[in-house]
């Protein structure tokens, strides 16, 4: 019960010693193959098990504390009175692994994880994402804590015990999305020559739905950037980086990785895959993705069998982004539309399509401000005149030139 102080005062007398207790040697339960967290506890627990649902696990393993859980179950989910007892009973011995996890993720990061070039994100298939296209980087996950009880003790233990985990190599280090700046502070303390880059890659809105106020955000970014914390921030939304005072850089791709797998084979004429909308009753990926197969039915009869889409949450059915790219190349044009707000910025699809000579058709009007934007690239759901699409589908699109794609290259990213 006591596993939480026992560990820091663990990392307190000998921080550079990998943590390791009871927990070790305990079963830990995962209810949920697309808990965010499971990736992460793969890295740091040896005895994971799959079950399928609380009744699945025994009253003795529970009171004798022998099972910890990765996440509890919400109350709505569990079915029967004896469930959401194991639950509260759970929860009352404290058999979750957030506390040990994040201790054991601090200690990698502040401690262990060295390097020219380090990116940090908060989860498994964004850390992938960034991995594919930025090679020069090395990416890991930290764990995204709002807590302030959990990373303040961190800083700590970095001020007092400053001469023991000092690194002072030089280098780069990209923080995404990270709302706590408690972390960050330990970060510069460890590392006090790196170049700590804080980039946001969702609207501040997002980011901030648990921070409580796109607000506070902003004074978490001025205050780290005033105390000499962070050297500079980016966001991928042109207003979020105006709001921020902050610079602008989009979402970028690895061309000489998109190069090596792009082909001239066709599966469909139109794909999109993603995760559903956010932000209305009714998910507008689905209603756009109706519209456009409106389209292609009034331009050519029996042609939406060539649309290809799938809107998956994000979980074990998700694809591994090199899979989904290797689908997403053998379509002619790509799909691309928002998931939240209108104008936040441009997802990977985007930059993609663009190194990969494809057409897009989306509901983003904030591509009418861009340089690269031309009508016979894009065409643009809700706004575009309908009967413009067989017109649309029929003409070869302007090519775009190095300089407007160069913004959009992942291989100059963080080097200047």
């Amino acid at each position: 019960m006591f596993g939480g102080v026992t560990e820091w005062m663990q990392l307190y007398r000998c921080p550079l010693r990998p943590l390791g207790g009871r927990e070790d040697d305990c079963r830990v339960i995962c209810l949920d193959e697309s808990d965010s967290r499971l990736a992460l506890c793969k890295r740091y627990f040896r005895n994971i098990e799959i079950r399928n649902g609380m009744s699945s696990v025994c009253w003795s393993d529970l009171l004798l504390r022998r099972v910890r859980f990765v996440s509890f179950p919400s109350k709505r989910d569990l079915k029967t009175r004896e469930d959401r007892l194991k639950r509260l009973v759970a929860k009352f011995l404290l058999l979750g692994v957030g506390k040990i996890l994040a201790m054991r993720n601090f200690q990698e990061v502040l401690f262990f994880i060295r390097g020219k070039r380090i990116l940090f994100a908060s989860t498994e298939p964004v850390k992938d994402l960034y991995q594919y296209h930025n090679r020069a980087f090395d990416c890991y996950v930290l764990k995204d804590e709002i807590s302030l009880l959990r990373p303040l003790p961190a800083f700590l233990i970095c001020r007092l015990r400053k001469s023991i985990v000092l690194d002072d190599e030089c280098g780069v280090t990209v923080f995404t999305n990270t709302p706590n700046e408690w972390i960050i502070r330990a970060y510069r303390v460890c590392h006090p020559n790196k170049r700590i880059i804080l980039r946001f890659h969702d609207r501040l809105e997002r980011i901030s739905a648990q921070s409580k106020t796109k607000d506070r955000v902003l004074t978490l970014v001025n205050r780290l950037r005033r105390d000499g914390v962070i050297d500079s921030v980016e966001s991928y939304s042109r207003r979020d980086a105006e709001a921020l005072g902050a610079s602008y850089r989009p979402n970028a791709v690895d061309p000489d990785r998109l190069a090596d797998i792009q082909n001239d084979f066709r599966q469909c004429l139109c794909f999109f895959r993603g995760a559903p909308g956010e932000g209305t009753r009714i998910d507008h990926r689905i209603t756009a993705i109706e519209t456009l197969r409106n389209l292609l039915l009034r331009a050519y009869p029996g042609s939406d069998r060539w649309l290809e889409t799938d809107i998956v949450p994000v979980g074990a059915d998700w694809l591994a982004y090199p899979l989904y790219l290797r689908t997403a190349v053998q379509s002619e044009i790509a799909v691309d539309l928002y998931r939240v707000d209108p104008e936040e910025g441009f997802s990977f699809r985007l930059p993609e399509a663009l190194w990969l000579g494809k057409k897009v058709v989306t509901d983003r009007t904030n591509v009418l401000k861009e340089s690269f934007y031309d009508e016979s690239r894009f065409f643009i759901l809700g706004r575009d005149d309908p009967k413009r699409f067989p017109e649309f589908l029929a003409t070869k699109f302007k090519p775009l030139s190095s300089e407007q794609l160069l913004q959009f290259d992942a291989t100059h990213c963080w080097s200047e």
